[in-house]
């Protein structure tokens, strides 16, 4: 165990090995480029205006730690630049993490921990969180289009605000989360994740997202593929029921087409 405890480094760290005991320290204006990180404490530390690309963090602890306009680089290689690499989380425990001015692209978490962890305003575009726990965490104002939250545990989560167009949200826990005024056009998320979900705005009426893809009871709307299927069932509706008038509409939650009444 290399022991850096309660120190103040600046552009870098004297070691970058594995097992590497860093807590209550200060690491200011570092660039980290393809260091692996094993089983290493970053406790109650704090990274301010540090870069890191195609980095690797094993069994990590940034336990009660502090990110400040940190960025996550994504890295092209290969012919035309279509190898991409971003940095890489492993089983590492955020609990209780503290981002101000975070950019976490294209970064991938696996097995992470972020427990109480605070968010806000990140930018987390395009990342991949898998099988990741962030029960009581903050994303409030975050953006998160296009991440992935695949089998997320995101009980009592503050997505207030947040941009979450295209996110994925497959065999995510949602328990309790609060999705009030975020934008969730597009994204991968069941009927029945939004009904556990905390999806009323403040005036205690549906979000115009939420009323484009539910009924009045909560059931999701008959979704059609394309414009020309909604037409014609527009056209059999109206037969059927005489003097009544639909219209037919692309909804913001799945991106198929469904009949609504004029409001």
């Amino acid at each position: 165990m290399q022991n850096l405890d309660n120190q103040r480094f600046k552009f870098s760290l004297p070691s970058r090995g594995p097992n590497l005991q860093c807590r209550n320290s200060i690491i200011e204006v570092g660039v980290f480029i393809e260091s692996d990180f094993v089983d290493c404490d970053f406790s109650n530390s704090s990274f301010l205006l540090a870069e890191f690309r195609q980095c690797t963090f094993t069994r990590c602890s940034f336990v009660k730690g502090f990110f400040q306009n940190v960025t996550f680089r994504l890295t092209r290689s290969g012919q035309f630049g279509r190898t991409v690499k971003g940095v890489t989380f492993t089983a590492c425990n955020f609990e209780q993490f503290r981002s101000e001015k975070l950019w976490a692209a294209y970064a991938t978490f696996d097995s992470c921990t972020f427990r109480k962890a605070d968010l806000r305003g990140a930018v987390l575009g395009a990342s991949k969180f898998a099988n990741c726990s962030f029960e009581s965490a903050n994303f409030s104002g975050t953006n998160c289009e296009k991440v992935s939250f695949v089998g997320a545990d995101l009980r009592g989560v503050n997505f207030s605000e947040a941009n979450l167009v295209d996110a994925d949200f497959l065999d995510a826990n949602l328990e309790g989360a609060n999705l009030r005024d975020s934008n969730i056009a597009r994204s991968r998320l069941s009927v029945e994740q939004l009904k556990r979900a905390q999806v009323r705005s403040s005036d205690h009426h549906r979000s115009s997202w939420a009323r484009s893809h539910l009924n009045a009871d909560g059931t999701p709307k008959r979704g059609y593929s394309n414009v020309e299927e909604a037409r014609l069932a527009k056209e059999r509706y109206e037969a059927r029921f005489v003097g009544e008038r639909v219209s037919f509409y692309r909804c913001e939650v799945c991106g198929k087409w469904h009949l609504g009444h004029s409001s």
